[in-house]
């Protein structure tokens, strides 16, 4: 995710402890954000909001710590907030990174209807970013060129 287009809402998922997933891990790679993003109090269900070198990334808390099962709930609740602050921010655009939880090759199909359903703006789109790794999860919908993104209507 980390060659998506600017002016991208960039979102990655993190834990109350300061751990990311894989997708916040390469994020930094690009953009050095980890030690502010530790540094910030984190709550289960809240947003952390970081603004590097003219991109916005959002990271949602969902887990106390890395180890603990993925939550929808606490995820939903991401959303909730998340959909406030890209209609502030006023990004039509948001990015994410596919993964898959205990090998459910189902994982982003949930996660994108749960999104779907709460990213509700008509205006919005969703990009979701297919690593090689999972190319046998996703499902046939819009593909963008080659680069494994995958645009999503609202």
């Amino acid at each position: 995710m980390v060659t998506i287009e600017t002016e991208t809402a960039l979102l990655f998922f993190g834990c109350e402890d300061g751990s990311v997933d894989k997708c916040g891990e390469d994020l930094d790679r690009k953009f050095n954000f980890l030690p502010e993003y530790r540094k910030q109090s984190k709550v289960l269900g809240d947003v952390i909001r970081l603004e590097k070198r003219n991109e916005v990334l959002y990271g949602l808390i969902v887990g106390k710590k890395q180890s603990d099962a993925f939550s929808y709930i606490n995820f939903e609740k991401c959303l909730s907030t998340l959909r406030k602050m890209v209609k502030k921010d006023k990004f039509f655009y948001i990015g994410v990174e596919a993964f898959c939880v205990s090998n459910d090759s189902d994982t982003m199909e949930k996660v994108i209807s749960v999104m779907k359903s709460i990213l509700t703006d008509p205006s919005l789109e969703l990009y979701v970013c297919w690593p090689k790794e999972l190319e046998h999860c996703r499902r046939a919908n819009v593909e963008i060129g080659h680069s494994h993104v995958e645009g999503l209507r609202k």
